[in-house]
């Protein structure tokens, strides 16, 4: 009976360990994620300056249309972001799939995208996290002025003939 249950001990305690592992390296692979979407928006963002850029000088509606593309990778963040801070305790199923299309659209990886989610939800009260949710958030709030002064020396759209 004793050795029974020192072997029920050891099986629970080496379960333990199992779960704990399990949940350390899904917990690495949100943080890697989490990099992997910053260097989307980093690139969207150069690619959306570069193309501006062009469309200065240019005038060309296809350097635009580039620009409008380089957008898509801080929208989508945006759009996972927001809808993430207003979300209740751990998120509606609606306001994860949201966030997660979001994510989705900035150029994650659809197998990434509920793990961001997820992380979003489990680490936004976290000081340091929340300090990069608020600098990410002030990022968003430039794109938009930057996108709606763009948006008035956009090129007419094309007249139907």
């Amino acid at each position: 009976m004793r050795a029974r249950s020192i072997a029920l001990v050891f099986v629970a305690v080496q379960l333990l360990v199992v779960l704990f592992g399990a949940l350390g390296l899904e917990g690495i692979n949100i943080l890697r994620s989490y990099a992997a979407g910053e260097s989307h928006w980093s690139k969207g963002q150069k690619a959306a300056v570069f193309a501006l850029h062009r469309f200065a000088r240019s005038h060309d509606a296809k350097d635009y249309a580039q620009f409008e593309r380089g957008l898509l990778a801080i929208d989508g963040d945006r759009i996972a972001r927001e809808t993430l801070q207003h979300a209740s305790l751990f998120g509606t199923h609606a306001e994860r799939a949201r966030a997660a299309a979001g994510f989705i659209l900035s150029g994650n990886d659809a197998e990434d995208a509920d793990g961001l989610v997820w992380g979003f939800l489990l680490f936004h009260r976290w000081p340091t996290f929340e300090a990069a949710v608020g600098a990410w958030a002030q990022g968003d709030k430039w794109w938009r002025i930057c996108a709606a002064s763009a948006g008035r020396c956009a090129p007419p759209a094309p007249t139907p003939t």
